[in-house]
């Protein structure tokens, strides 16, 4: 997998304003952007991406595999400098997939949650 170098957000909006975060706030936009993107998606690097197709969607995937997929993306973030393992759950009945990993970045420490329709 190659490194994102995407910054897809680096803004919110507050009080119908656009807003521009950093530190935390920006690792935590990029972190979602990534990890929502699918490989080969974007037509000018179809390198960039998670494999979902390849490693996560399908049959019983094997969990360990889909834990590394997710380590991995997260860890290829930039401003991302270590994580610790996800913790996956998979809820059958929805599809969802919870995702959740206590992150390092340059700007501090926080704990990432996220679901994912698989």
């Amino acid at each position: 997998m190659t490194t994102f170098g995407l910054t897809l957000l680096d803004f919110t909006i507050t009080s119908n304003k656009f807003v521009m975060v950093d530190g935390i706030d920006e690792v935590k936009q990029r972190l979602d952007s990534n990890l929502q993107f699918f490989a080969g998606e974007w037509f000018l690097d179809q390198r960039l991406g998670m494999p979902y197709y390849e490693k996560v969607l399908g049959q019983k995937p094997r969990i360990a595999v889909i834990q590394n997929v997710f380590r991995d993306g997260i860890l290829q973030t930039n401003g991302v400098t270590g994580t610790s393992d996800p913790i996956l759950d998979f809820d059958s009945p929805t599809r969802t997939l919870s995702v959740e990993a206590q992150v390092t970045c340059e700007a501090g420490v926080f704990y990432y949650e996220s679901e994912f329709v698989v």
